[in-house]
């Protein structure tokens, strides 16, 4: 199915996290009455994601427990290592009955012992570890899941990294070759668009991803970068460039990693040079310290050089622990574009009680107080259910060029879309981006139809031949309202700092505990986090004087998906 990837943002602030869950293929065949017409794919990624509430909290404080079981024993290579996720157990013992028939889910035993599993619901590849030691110069990689997932590291005692971990995007496809390939992301990562010639009948694609840009529809200019955390720059000599927008949170939860950058124009003679992937995501948790003194990247890739295209976004890195030290650096930059045409930053966040990290990161990473691993499972929810009548797979593959249903039409299909928790009412926003059939444009579904809980909407969409990708988008108001501290003189009166919280009120007075108390996203702002991971952001000085309470503010919700058509 297609999962959308929601947002909220309370008083224009984003507070919400994305999670992709793998991609679909649809391979129409040419009516017979159609001679000539190619062959067509329908390709959906999609994401899910959970909404974060604002409530009236108050300070406890608690060890952090990664969860690890240890299943998959202490990891400590001796060499250079591609760990190959496609290894991971997608079924497993949950139950103990002693038969693996149970569909894996993070916090199952790992069957083979350093493989891990994957968690389709979770999407992601999940290892729980004793330990994690990896030694200088060594440098851990990874081959990525069908599903193209993201990494979650689990440990139940210390992590240290003196050398490295890569989850780069790849550099995009040279120019030249009339065999177009699509650059890889790393593990949690958008592909990058595909490279394009002259005449305009062979059009370069934009890159793949909720950030991915459009391209310049006059046949010549160098393909623009993948945003992420922050917007991708236009391409040299392109013009009328819909930059894709920003996506994600400062808090990476769920996880996900950068867009692709858009290929760009040859000539009549060769195609011109893919845009590169989206930098990987990886979250490494321990019950115990991290100490880093190597590095850990997920950079996007490089746009390929002459008639170029842009550059991948930089990917995610979260790290989680009760201490968290050393000198070494992580890096979510975007790649390099042809001239310009750069990759967009990706995210980094470090949750530690102590936090003693001399290197600021690249970008700076925003730091706070141990959180939860996984968003909570009540969230709200956008997934594409059916196309042209055909059920969409419920963990498809990653794979642009995948197939994975057939549809025999040139005439508008169905897309039958399904929502949790959306406001009745809302319409969809259904955004085509071709592969190689011109750009991108945006069909708008019927009102979502039944109850809150469970809601319908269907869109018809005419896909293009060649392959597209699709993105689903809905905005909405929020749903209740938003508390700040109380005033002066009450007595459940709120107090916290950056390092300490203090004085709990009775539990019949607390709608949730908090955990910690961070700074930030924003200057001058704080953000308390609860034990059931909320995240809720208010003025500093709320915080210090508890001077007035924050009226409720308007939210507005987003969610992306992706298909695509061959």
């Amino acid at each position: 199915m297609l999962r959308g990837l929601v947002s909220l943002s309370v008083m224009g602030r984003i507070l919400l996290a994305r999670r992709h869950n793998g991609a679909f293929d649809v391979f129409s065949k040419p009516m017979a009455n159609r001679k000539g017409d190619a062959e067509m794919i329908t390709r959906v990624t999609g994401a899910c994601v959970m909404v974060l509430g604002v409530f009236s909290i108050a300070p406890a404080w608690a060890q952090f427990d990664s969860g690890s079981d240890g299943s998959d024993g202490a990891f400590n290579p001796q060499a250079n290592v591609e760990v190959d996720l496609s290894l991971a157990a997608s079924l497993c013992d949950c139950d103990s009955g002693g038969v693996l028939d149970d569909p894996c889910t993070w916090d199952c035993p790992s069957p083979v012992a350093g493989r891990g599993v994957y968690d389709a619901e979770k999407w992601a590849v999940v290892f729980k570890y004793t330990t994690v030691d990896i030694p200088w110069p060594r440098t851990v990689t990874f081959r990525n899941h069908p599903s193209g997932a993201p990494v979650i590291w689990l440990a139940s005692g210390n992590v240290t990294i003196t050398g490295g971990i890569q989850l780069n995007g790849t550099q995009g496809q040279s120019w030249g070759s009339d065999i177009r390939v699509a650059a890889p992301g790393g593990s949690g990562g958008f592909r990058g668009g595909f490279g394009g010639a002259v005449p305009a009948t062979r059009f370069p694609s934009g890159g793949f991803g909720p950030g991915g840009p459009s391209i310049d529809m006059d046949g010549h200019g160098i393909g623009s970068g993948g945003s992420h955390a922050t917007s991708g720059a236009i391409g040299w000599y392109s013009a009328n460039i819909d930059i894709g927008p920003t996506y994600g949170n400062v808090f990476l939860m769920p996880l996900i990693g950068g867009s692709g950058g858009a290929g760009g124009w040859g000539v009549a003679s060769f195609f011109g040079g893919g845009g590169g992937g989206g930098g990987g995501a990886i979250l490494i948790a321990s019950s115990g310290t991290i100490a880093l003194n190597g590095g850990i990247s997920g950079v996007g890739g490089n746009g390929y050089g002459d008639y170029g295209g842009g550059g991948g976004a930089g990917g995610g890195i979260r790290v989680i622990a009760n201490r968290i030290s050393g000198t070494g650096g992580l890096n979510t930059a975007g790649g390099r574009g042809c001239g310009d045409g750069g990759g967009g930053v990706g995210r980094i966040r470090v949750e530690a009680d102590w936090i003693e990290l001399s290197n600021p990161g690249s970008p700076a990473f925003t730091s706070g107080t141990p959180g939860l691993v996984f968003p909570p499972v009540d969230a709200p929810t956008l997934t594409a259910t059916m196309v042209a009548a055909q059920a969409v797979p419920a963990d498809p593959v990653a794979d642009v060029e995948a197939i994975d249903a057939t549809i025999d039409s040139v005439d508008p299909v169905t897309i039958q879309i399904q929502a949790t928790y959306i406001p009745i009412g809302t319409t969809v926003d259904v955004r085509v981006v071709p592969k190689r059939a011109g750009n991108s444009f945006v069909v708008t579904s019927t009102p979502l139809a039944g109850a809150l809980a469970l809601s319908t909407a269907t869109a018809d969409v005419t896909f293009p031949k060649g392959v597209s990708e699709v993105q689903l988008s809905a905005t909405f108001p929020g749903q209740g309202g938003a508390r700040g501290p109380n005033p002066p003189g009450e007595k459940d009166q709120r107090y916290a700092s950056a390092k300490e919280g203090e004085r709990a009120v009775p539990r019949s007075r607390r709608i949730h505990d908090i955990v910690g108390v961070e700074t930030g996203p924003g200057p001058n702002e704080m953000t308390y986090v609860t034990a059931d991971g909320r995240r809720v952001t208010y003025p500093a000085d709320l915080f210090a004087n508890a001077k007035r309470i924050l009226q409720a503010a308007k939210s507005q919700v987003e969610m992306i998906g992706k298909v695509g058509n061959r």
